[in-house]
């Protein structure tokens, strides 16, 4: 089907995370999607090479993302993404490129096992004298989703960053009440996440919460509204 979703994120440390895309999709042809990302960090304190504080300055993040994903019969459906990075710190600029293709197999109704390599070939090179280029490391994502009843799903993923031999494992739960609200608790990398949404005809709105036990900062609020159509 067709869907614009929007995503805003309170976060601690001055930090934003922003996202909004669109998909439109055809059973016979497929889904197109376009999305933007964007993060930043605001008030950061310069210093110069004595400790000395300077001005301020900030960090900005930002990913246009294309993909495409097709059905191929009733148990396997494929997709394919391209994105155009950019990163601007302290008056310095970067940009580059990258590349996600992902596989979801559904065996049974209730059953669905997904799995994706994102940043493949993805960099950034900077405009600075030294061209310096960053490589951005590969992520590895698999995941399965269990649908208990209609009412009530489960999900989890493990997810694994370049040369990380460090696992990040999420998993959770949703259920729904008389298909308006939905109640959500789960864990996100042993961080305590929990959510509710409500629908109302084509619209929904949808909140997060998730804790930041690595920064010891309280936690992140989002905040998301789909439309379907």
């Amino acid at each position: 089907g067709n869907q614009l979703v929007g995503m805003y994120s309170q976060l601690s440390l001055d930090r934003k995370l922003n996202f909004a895309g669109l998909v439109l999709g055809d059973k016979g042809a497929g889904s197109f999607s376009v999305g933007w990302l964007n993060f930043g960090v605001d008030h950061i304190d310069g210093r110069d090479a004595f400790g000395e504080k300077t001005a301020e300055f900030s960090n900005n993040e930002m990913a246009l993302q294309l993909a495409y994903s097709k059905a191929l019969g009733s148990l396997l459906s494929v997709g394919v993404g391209a994105k155009y990075l950019s990163q601007a710190l302290a008056g310095a600029k970067a940009t580059g490129f990258g590349f996600d293709v992902g596989v979801l197999l559904t065996p049974i109704e209730q059953i669905r096992i997904g799995a994706c390599m994102q940043n493949i070939s993805a960099q950034l090179k900077w405009n600075t004298d030294s061209e310096h280029i960053d490589e951005i490391p590969v992520t590895l994502r698999g995941g399965i989703a269990l649908l208990v009843r209609k009412d009530l799903s489960l999900t989890a993923d493990v997810v694994k960053v370049g040369d990380n031999d460090d696992l990040m494992i999420n998993f959770g739960g949703e259920f729904w009440l008389k298909d308006i609200i939905a109640l959500r608790t789960g864990v996100a990398n042993s961080d305590l996440a929990a959510g509710a949404a409500i629908k109302v005809s084509m619209f929904q709105l949808d909140y997060a919460y998730i804790s930041e036990s690595l920064l010891d900062m309280g936690a992140a609020h989002r905040i998301g509204i789909m439309l379907n159509f």
